[in-house]
This record gives structure tokens, C-alpha cells and sequence, in this order.
């Protein structure tokens, strides 16, 4: 084999050549006799691990080819049909020893997981247009222009079985022009050994190649900047076609081999610069420019802005972008953290909505560079679920009393509410607070999660025989645990569990020690309920959002009226209760997350000095419950 030949896949593109020497105007835009060119294309690839063999492979290839073609005109024809002034043309650009290439590959080979090979290419080459040789890069750009794009289209994107029907029933209409090119790039490779017997491919030819088999041509010109991950036979070859405004990645060769990862950037000629914003996916960045995308809060949203044909975003910033969005949530038993969004002036972020509504909540967002003389955006409608309460219960009692195994221990406790038993719980809890949510009908029936998350204000002052202490915290701590309670997923042993349903009994307490003389306790809740769009409360791409919040205090003292010398039981003559305030808890809408720094477990208790301070401590006390 002495030459590269060029394939379209469509056979009326043979390279006759007729020189032209005007620019002329198609769609809008100018053809010119000369225009430059700049191609980029990044390939990495690693064998899938279901495969097969004990040889795997791992590598990137990175081109970059720039220069000028010069126009050549294969035909023009205009058709005979009455009342017609169609044009089809076909328009060559081919270089002329004025476009060069640089590449550089390499591609590593693992036995096993260990390193046994190595393959590496790099060098400078001219690109040509004609009479390509073996191991030589070839260049070819086509316009298809009028009815030569109406037929093209046709048969890259239409029905096979009618396209004959089609192209002579052909009407009228608004032009159709199209593009497309073929890039090649073939070089020889080096390799090295690293280990006996390792089986790899003999040091050979590489043919890389960038194939756009259809491309509307509009007034923004000839350009293109794609972004996709492949699961492949072959990661040499891209094959890439546009249909109807959806681009297709096309698998040069049936299998599944390696998984690859492709970006790929062209411009030829003139074009003004804008702006393209992508949706980054696992697969394939999604072009959402003007569009508007659906989104649930919680879920991770990626994008990235493009200033085109530069395939770089510039010295850009990011607009719309709503105050409470984050980059993340941190909680465990100790750390309670917003991870605030600032990331305005970078081009490609990642973000989650916590705001939206139950019917979609409209945001837009813009991307805008060069000093503001160019501009992109793009909207999405936010969606939240519908919070329903459907129970907020106080308890209007505050017990002193000996409860089974609260909190882990049989002993004498002031407590909210007026309980039996603790566990299982019997009797009256000190506030029950119960949510479920309904997820909007464009989400219905996506995987979802609920959990409390409660924070805590903490102050106790204990008068002992002869010792006074305080137990206090001023910031907000976590109550315990994180989570504080769960969703009860369908099938719990649970009574009454439900998807989309959490319930929380709660019943605070004060353990009262045999030297317990007095107490004052208060305690300030707020009471979170979180969602997060996944089953797993780790995912993440998803973050967990606070929907509502529930605020609540109680409050009471107690003064010891019989000596615990004689063995008194525990109850209310052996403890006078001197004050009681229940709950009047209020359910507000979240503006805030729960953060903390401290967890109320870890509060420990401080030596109060003197009766003076005692009384000045209670005083206080009795001040923060009355505001």
C-alpha cells in the first residue's frame, strides 16, 4: 500500500478539483480562499478490567496540529427545477506544505499489574492534502453547500430505505449547508522491555484519526470543541457526526475493549468568539447553552464554559449563581460544616442547589469573559419535595422519676414528657415531630433519604452538699449523634414505617445524682430534617439538604426534699419541682444549615466558686429563659 486515501461516507465526494479565486457568503458566513487552521485532540485510554488476558494497557495521545488550506471548488451547479435558484456545491480546503503537526504518545502495559512495557512516540510533521504516503498526516476539509448539504445530511442521518424517495422529492427551503473533515496522523513508536516474556505488540505504525463525518455550518463558522467517554474496540479512531442538532459518537468497530476518553477542538478560518456552557456527565459533556435542565436539590451539578474556537474559558466569571448554593456538607459526631461555593472565576465548577420548589424554580446562569463583550448562559429549573407536618406534639408534662434503662442506666431523672417505660417507649414522649414529603411528579419515584439532625443548647447548674457546678455550652453542639434519626425504610420492624415518612419521639433528660441537692436545666433544640436524592447517605454526587427546622425549649428546677440517706423513691415529694416551661416549638423554613464544633456529650462540668457566684449564675439563667 503506497497512499492514504480519504473515505467519506458519502460516495459523490470525490476530490476533483477546480480553482476558485472569490469568497463567497454561505449561511452567513464568509468562505474565504485561504484560512487557517487549528486542530487539538487529547485521547487517554485504559483496558476495561472484563477485558480478558492478563495484558492491560494505559495511555494518552495528544496532537495539535496548526497552518492554512487553500480553497478548491469541485463542482457548482444550479438546478434546472422551474422557479429555482439552488445551488449544490462542494468546496475542498487542502493544505499546501503550510500546516504542521505535533504529537506525542505514549501507552504503558501492565502483566498482572505490573509494569512490563512501554511504547512512546513524538515529533513535528507537514500535513498534506494530496498524494499522501504511507506514514505521512493527511488533511481534508469539505462545505457542502445548498443541496450537496440537503443531500449529505440525508444520507448520514436519514432513513436508508428512503433516501431515493427523499432526494427527488426534495422542496425548497432555507439553505443547508454542512461540513466535515478528516484528519490523520500515522507515526512509528519505540518501545522499551521491563520484563521478560511480556507479551505486547511489536514497535509499529500508529494511525491516529479525527473523523467529523457532519457539521452544521452556520455564521459562527467552522468549529467545535467535544468532550465524550467511550467504551471501545479501538481508541485510535473518532467518528463524529451531527444529526438534527444531536451529535453522535460513531464506534469505528464493534467490541468493548478499552475504556476512552476523548476531547477534541477544531477551528478553521475566522470566528468570532463565544461562549459554549457543557453539563460534565460520566459519558460525555451535554451542550446546555440556552437550554434549560431539570435538576433536583442536592444532586451534584458540574458545568464548564468554553470560550469558542479558543476551546478556553478565558478570564471569565460566573453570574446568577444563587448565594445558598454549596460546594458540599460535612457532618459527623464532632464536625457540623458548610462547604461554601467560590469558585465564580473559575470555568468549570461543581455545586449544589438547596433551594427550589416543588413546581421547578427558575435559575439562570451566565458566563462571561473577555471583559463582558462575550457572554453564554444557560437556566435550570431547581425542583425540591413538598414538606407535609403531620404531627408536631409537645408534651405538656415534666416528670422527675425512675425510667428503665434511659439512656443506658436505671436511676432518678427530671425528664420532658411522662413515660412508663423508656424502652421500647411507653407513654408520653416529650415532643414528637413527624414529616413526610411528596417528590415533585418529574422526580417521582427517584431514590431519596430523610434524617434528623438536632443541635443543642445545654445549661445546668447543680447544687451538690457542699459543691455548686455549671454545665454549659453558648455555641450550638450536636445533640449526641449524627444522625440524630433516620428514615425507616419499607419493610422496618418499626411501627408504621413508610417511604418518604420519618418520625421523631424525643424525650431530654437530666440525670439526678444521690448528692443532687438543686438543679436548674434548660435546653434550647432545633431540630433538623434533611433529604438528600440517593439511597446512599454517602453518595457523593449528591449532598444532603435541610428542608425544614424546628425550634423548641424546655425548661424547669428541682430542690431535694428528703434525704437521700433514706433511701427516698424517686419521685415528686422526694424532688420538689420549683418551675416547669414546656415546648412551644415552631416549624420555620430552612435559610441555614446545622453547623457545629462540639457535641453536648463532651460537656463537662465546672466547679462554681462560692454561694455568691451560684446565685449570680442562676440569676443569669433565669434572664436568657424569660427573653
Amino acid at each position: 500500500m503506497n497512499k492514504i486515501i480519504f473515505i467519506w461516507a458519502v460516495t459523490i465526494l470525490i476530490l476533483g478539483i477546480l480553482v476558485m479565486s472569490s469568497s463567497t457568503t454561505y449561511a452567513g458566513y464568509q468562505l474565504e480562499e485561504k484560512m487557517d487552521v487549528s486542530i487539538m485532540m487529547n485521547i487517554k485510554w485504559e483496558t476495561l478490567p472484563d477485558a480478558g488476558g492478563n495484558i492491560k494497557e494505559q495511555g494518552s495521545c495528544f496532537i495539535q496540529a496548526s497552518g492554512e488550506v487553500i480553497k478548491f471548488v469541485k463542482e457548482k451547479k444550479r438546478r434546472s427545477r422551474k422557479q429555482s435558484s439552488g445551488v449544490s456545491e462542494e468546496i475542498n480546503y487542502l493544505p499546501q506544505g503550510k500546516m504542521k503537526v505535533t504529537y506525542k504518545f505514549n501507552n504503558k502495559y501492565y502483566d498482572r499489574g505490573s509494569l512490563c512495557a512501554e511504547e512512546e512516540a513524538s515529533g513535528l510533521k507537514e500535513v498534506k492534502g494530496k498524494d499522501v504516503q504511507v506514514g505521512e498526516p493527511g488533511f481534508s476539509l469539505v462545505a457542502l453547500l445548498g443541496m450537496a448539504g440537503k443531500g449529505t445530511a440525508l444520507q448520514l442521518c436519514g432513513d436508508l430505505n428512503k433516501i431515493q424517495e427523499k432526494i427527488f422529492t426534495l422542496r425548497e427551503g432555507p439553505p443547508d449547508d454542512n461540513y466535515m473533515f478528516l484528519f490523520t496522523v500515522p507515526f512509528r513508536t519505540t518501545s522499551k522491555n521491563y520484563k521478560e516474556r511480556c507479551e505486547v505488540p511489536s514497535p509499529a505504525g500508529r494511525v491516529f484519526g479525527l473523523n467529523i463525518a457532519l457539521k452544521k455550518l452556520d455564521e459562527k463558522g467552522m468549529h467545535g470543541s467535544l468532550s465524550w467517554n467511550a467504551r471501545a474496540s479501538d481508541y485510535h479512531q473518532a467518528v463524529v457526526k451531527e444529526c438534527g442538532g444531536t451529535t453522535q459518537f460513531v464506534e469505528p468497530s464493534p467490541g468493548r475493549k478499552y475504556n476512552v476518553r476523548c476531547n477534541v477542538t477544531w477551528q478553521f478560518g475566522k470566528v468570532k468568539p463565544f461562549v459554549k456552557i457543557y453539563q460534565i456527565t460520566e459519558n460525555k459533556d451535554i451542550d446546555i447553552t440556552n437550554g434549560e435542565t431539570d435538576v433536583l436539590v442536592g444532586k451534584k451539578v458540574k458545568i464548564k464554559a468554553v470560550v469558542l474556537p479558543y476551546a478556553d474559558a478565558g478570564s471569565g466569571r460566573w453570574e446568577g449563581i444563587p448565594d445558598t448554593v454549596i460546594s458540599g456538607y460535612i457532618a459527623n459526631d464532632d464536625t457540623g460544616k458548610v462547604l461554601k461555593f467560590k469558585d465564580y472565576h473559575k470555568s468549570e465548577i461543581e455545586f449544589f442547589f438547596v433551594e427550589g420548589k416543588p413546581e421547578g424554580k427558575k435559575v439562570t446562569l451566565t458566563y462571561t469573559a473577555d471583559g463582558g463583550k462575550v457572554m453564554g448562559k444557560t437556566s435550570f429549573r431547581v425542583f425540591a419535595p413538598e414538606i407535609v407536618m403531620k404531627e408536631l406534639r409537645p408534651s405538656k408534662e415534666i416528670t422527675v422519676g425512675s425510667i428503665e434503662k434511659i439512656k443506658g442506666k436505671i436511676g432518678c431523672w427530671l425528664y420532658y414528657g411522662k413515660l412508663i417505660k423508656a424502652s421500647p417507649p411507653e407513654g408520653e414522649p416529650g415532643i414528637i415531630i413527624s414529616h413526610e414529603i411528596k417528590l415533585p411528579v418529574k422526580f417521582s419515584g427517584h431514590p431519596h433519604l430523610l434524617q434528623h439532625v438536632q443541635t443543642v443548647k445545654e445549661e445546668i447548674l447543680e447544687h451538690h452538699d457542699i459543691d455548686y457546678f455549671q454545665m454549659a455550652n453558648k455555641a450550638w453542639c450536636l445533640d449526641t449523634y449524627y444522625p440524630y434519626g433516620k428514615m425507616e425504610p419499607v419493610g422496618s420492624p418499626y411501627k408504621d414505617p413508610a417511604p418518604n415518612k420519618i418520625q421523631m419521639n424525643d424525650t431530654p433528660s437530666k440525670e439526678l445524682g444521690l448528692s443532687t441537692n438543686e438543679a436548674h436545666i434548660r435546653y434550647q433544640f432545633q431540630t433538623y430534617l434533611m433529604f438528600i436524592p440517593s439511597e446512599n447517605p454517602d453518595d457523593k454526587s449528591c449532598a444532603w439538604i435541610p428542608l425544614k427546622v424546628i425550634e423548641w425549649d424546655w425548661r424547669a428546677g428541682i430542690k431535694r426534699m428528703v434525704d437521700w440517706r433514706k433511701d427516698p423513691p424517686c419521685d415528686k415529694d422526694t424532688f420538689k419541682i420549683l418551675y416547669k416551661f414546656p415546648a412551644n416549638p415552631m416549624s420555620k423554613d430552612c435559610k441555614t444549615y446545622p453547623e457545629w464544633t462540639c457535641n453536648v456529650a463532651n460537656n463537662k462540668k465546672k466547679l462554681i466558686d462560692g454561694v455568691e457566684a451560684w446565685k449570680k449564675a442562676k440569676s443569669e439563667q433565669e434572664k436568657k429563659a424569660s427573653n
